[in-house]
């Protein structure tokens, strides 16, 4: 199986293997030959299907997002992850930062090969140079190791940058945009030249004795006037950039977001080594600061959803709005939209918009999100303040169940209408029970396939341990 961020990016390859292999025969994105084969299998596929093979090519790593590359160091014995470390893909440091250190760790007897020489050009090539200094391609972070034996947090500076500040200030502009390669899977040309020239973005910079170690970017959207609001939730018009606005008209059907302002926080980045130390959160707590003052109305995000990276924004009191119905190809994750409003004249809108995402979330579940992370599940359940508690029926029902006298089948819908208001009960359970009740209750998924994924030797066991799950959840 080989597999990478899009299956064109396997062209070359699969060329080569029909110039190599007589007789072989190409259907799709497969290569047969004397009873063998070479298959494509896109990454997200890949992670949540797992498919047995004798070996697994994995190319462009860089660009695929650390926690599916370590799904599969973990359940793949014979692998070989390829590539490049120079460039938009990722740095080499920034490679190695993300997953190496992980890999080792999974795999202590890992072999490593590096290639310098180039192969379709000569060496120091002066066309090559020369795209190298106007794409950014040899911009790099600080390195953290060499810069700072103790960084003391306290002492970290935020301040708004102009882009013709950057464009002044090429030592700056390469820390800045070297972070943003450095700490993001995706990032293209194009993402150089709208730092430099987009309008209305705004750029936010978090450094330390001069060295930036965060980096957020900001674009300004909204105030659209009636008439094109109103074409936009129609489906006639589709504007290029205003996603909040726009996503808040025409997939959610609130007819008078578009009147407000927002700013849209594209990008946030802190150094690799320096995450989880308080940095993104002040970086936000300036950003929001600042959309204050100049009258925003709305700060919000869009991102591909996990777990860890949803649980950031909440706790910097943004709500979830609107989950993405269909996954990144690359990322295998879904776009989650969430918002903080700044003022009381938005306040009802954004909990509108939550309370909206809270009831399509529970109906979607078991349709466009059956497959959902339950990590991330539990996640987004977090956000749903709402109470609930179970009635006098209910209560005689489940009783009934947890003593073994009633199968899961007839009490499901009971569990169903109960679990979306009980978080906290929920996070008192272990991890695999947690999984369990969500893929079972909520997800609805098979018992063949709950058996398979969570490891049980068959469905009597997998029921047995449900019913423990559920006892354990309504005894909390």
């Amino acid at each position: 199986i080989v597999t990478a961020p899009k299956s064109s990016s396997l062209d070359s390859l699969f060329k080569h293997a029909q110039q190599l292999l007589a007789e072989c025969e190409m259907q799709s994105n497969t290569l047969h030959w004397q009873g063998k084969k070479i298959e494509f299998v896109a990454p997200d596929e890949l992670v949540s299907n797992l498919p047995i093979c004798d070996l697994l090519l994995v190319d462009e790593a860089a660009a695929i997002p650390t926690p599916m590359l370590t799904v599969l160091a973990t359940q793949y014995s014979r692998l070989v992850f390829a590539t490049t470390i120079h460039g938009y893909e990722g740095t080499g440091r920034g490679f190695a930062l993300r997953f190496l250190s992980q890999l080792k760790e999974i795999s202590p007897q890992m072999r490593s090969f590096e290639l310098s020489s180039p192969i379709r050009w000569q060496e120091n090539d002066p066309v090559e140079q020369l795209s190298n200094i106007i794409l950014g391609l040899n911009f790099k972070a600080v390195n953290v190791d060499s810069h700072f034996k103790k960084l003391d947090i306290r002492l970290i500076n935020y301040q708004r940058v102009s882009q013709k500040e950057l464009l002044n200030n090429e030592p700056l502009l390469e820390q800045v945009f070297g972070l943003l390669v450095l700490a993001h899977y995706q990032t293209s040309p194009s993402d150089f030249r709208q730092l430099l020239d987009a309008p209305d973005l705004f750029v936010f910079i978090a450094t330390h004795d001069d060295e930036v170690v965060g980096v957020s970017l900001v674009l300004k959207e909204g105030e659209l006037d009636k008439t094109l609001s109103k074409e936009i939730a129609l489906g006639k018009r589709r504007l290029r950039g205003h996603l909040l606005p726009q996503s808040l008209l025409a997939q959610m059907g609130f007819s008078g977001a578009a009147q407000y302002s927002y700013a849209r926080v594209m990008r946030i980045a802190v150094h690799p080594q320096l995450q989880h130390s308080g940095i993104g959160r002040a970086l936000d707590s300036f950003v929001t600061t600042w959309a204050t003052e100049h009258n925003i109305d709305i700060l919000g995000a869009s991102f591909g959803a996990t777990s860890s990276l949803s649980q950031f924004w909440f706790n910097n009191n943004y709500s979830p709005v609107r989950l993405g119905l269909n996954k990144d190809s690359a990322s295998g994750t879904h776009s989650l939209i969430v918002l903080k409003p700044l003022n009381d004249n938005v306040k009802t809108l954004v909990d509108d918009c939550q309370q909206q995402f809270n009831e399509s979330f529970r109906y979607d579940i078991a349709n466009n999100f059956k497959y959902l992370d339950y990590s991330l599940v539990m996640t987004l359940m977090s956000q749903n303040l709402d109470n609930k508690a179970l009635n006098e029926f209910e209560h005689y029902n489940l009783d009934i169940f947890v003593n073994g006298a009633r199968p899961f089948e007839q009490i499901g819908y009971i569990l169903e209408n109960n679990l979306w208001y009980s978080y906290n009960k929920l996070n008192s359970l272990t991890a695999k029970q947690q999984s369990l009740i969500i893929q079972r209750v909520l997800q609805r998924i098979s018992w063949t396939d709950i058996t398979k994924s969570l490891s049980f030797s068959g469905k009597k066991e997998a029921n047995a341990a449900l019913r423990q799950a559920i006892k354990a959840w309504y005894q909390y």
